[in-house]
């Protein structure tokens, strides 16, 4: 097979030089050759594409069916509860008649790390003023906006240096039994989500969110 493969490579790079008329014996060899290496590539090729062709629709109908099932803007946000890292617990029941934005991510994710300077800056600029009272240990945006970090597979101890790291000031826990993940289709992260005040998906952005993105979001779940 090795032999096989140089020999298509050697004709693909190399155009074979033109056979003499008197050649007799060594003309019949070179046009033999040659008949088997386009006999190679040809089976190669043909290999080649039917092995794209055939994973190519597998990996496509498993994209599709996995697409159909993510949650989309105007389907109600599954009730979870979560134990924030600071020992407090969170019910998303008790952010009832508020704008929720749920941001999935983890401290080994480099796009998390990108994103979050952006998180902190919205978060700070919706916050609930040092007057106000909620009763939840969540902090309430001025416009009734909640924001809540879900880490995903990881540790106290690096969610905690992580939120440190970025000035993370939200409320943040970790799934540590998947169950949330689950529930919310998280195939990737980061992946943010804004709850309205009626308990539905307003706005699904996944990846790295932009400030602006993120601003764009409330503001549309706030009308």
């Amino acid at each position: 097979m090795e032999s096989e493969m140089k020999a298509i490579t050697n004709y693909e790079l190399r155009i074979p030089p033109p056979l003499s008329p008197s050649g007799g014996g060594q003309g019949k060899e070179n046009r033999k050759s040659k008949i088997v290496n386009l006999k190679s590539l040809f089976v190669l090729t043909a290999y080649c594409l039917l092995f794209t062709v055939f994973t190519g629709c597998g990996q496509k109908a498993e994209e599709d069916g996995i697409r159909k099932t993510l949650p989309k803007e105007g389907d109600a946000a599954a009730a979870f509860s979560l134990k924030l890292i600071d020992g407090n617990p969170f019910k998303l029941s008790d952010a009832k008649g508020n704008i929720v934005v749920i941001n999935f991510f983890a401290s080994w994710c480099h796009p998390c790390k990108i994103e979050a300077p952006a998180l902190q800056r919205v978060y700070a600029k919706y916050k609930q003023p040092p007057q106000s009272s909620f009763n939840s240990p969540l902090t309430k945006g001025d416009k009734g906006v909640v924001f809540i970090g879900i880490a995903i597979q990881d540790t106290d101890k690096k969610v905690m240096a992580y939120t440190k790291e970025f000035g993370i000031q939200f409320p943040v826990g970790i799934d540590n039994s998947g169950n949330i993940a689950e529930a919310y289709k998280i195939y990737g992260i980061p992946k943010t989500f804004i709850i309205d005040k009626e308990g539905k998906f307003s706005y699904i952005f996944m990846g790295e969110i932009k400030e602006h993105d993120l601003i764009k979001g409330i503001e549309k779940a706030l009308k």
